[in-house]
């Protein structure tokens, strides 16, 4: 009986953002592992077009980097894995996230527009976008690292 009364909740409030008590205002940062953070704060900056929030030394040569796309968005932080000097063993293991997958998906109105706008840039894809089962466009894209991310547009009619 009470999955019933959650359904029916859910089933009145589709559509209206729900007010939480959970104290959570937003995804405020996601991490990006990076060998060359030099290297990367350029991919960012120059050819995805993010600002820099900040970029503050921590010493040993490293750097704390986040980078947005426009301020009050989620922040990505361009992480050297040797930034948790003295944890060899975390260090070795975030060294493995360095050029993979991310999952990150980066969301656009116009595929075509931004595919070409971002090789107009030397963003390297792996080829032009393509329609995908669930009904939007995708194509993807790797930095100077080999991490690889998702341009996305989703249908229309489907919220963003």
């Amino acid at each position: 009986m009470m999955m019933d009364v959650v359904v029916e909740k859910a089933a009145l409030t589709e559509g209206v953002a729900l007010e939480t008590s959970t104290g959570i205002t937003r995804l405020g940062s996601v991490p990006i592992f990076v060998r060359d953070q030099d290297q990367a704060l350029a991919f960012y900056r120059n050819q995805l077009g993010f600002e820099v929030l900040m970029d503050i030394p921590i010493g040993g040569g490293k750097r704390w980097i986040s980078v947005v796309r426009q301020r009050g968005e989620t922040e990505l932080i361009l992480f050297h894995p040797a930034s948790y000097s003295g944890n060899s063993e975390r260090t070795e293991a975030l060294e493995q996230r360095v050029g993979i997958w991310t999952g990150i998906v980066f969301h656009t109105d116009d595929i075509e527009a931004a595919y070409h706008a971002l090789r107009g840039r030397s963003v390297i894809f792996s080829g032009p976008p393509k329609r995908q089962p669930w009904g939007g466009w995708e194509a993807y894209f790797s930095d100077p690292d080999g991490n690889q991310f998702h341009l996305t547009q989703r249908p229309s009619g489907m919220p963003s």
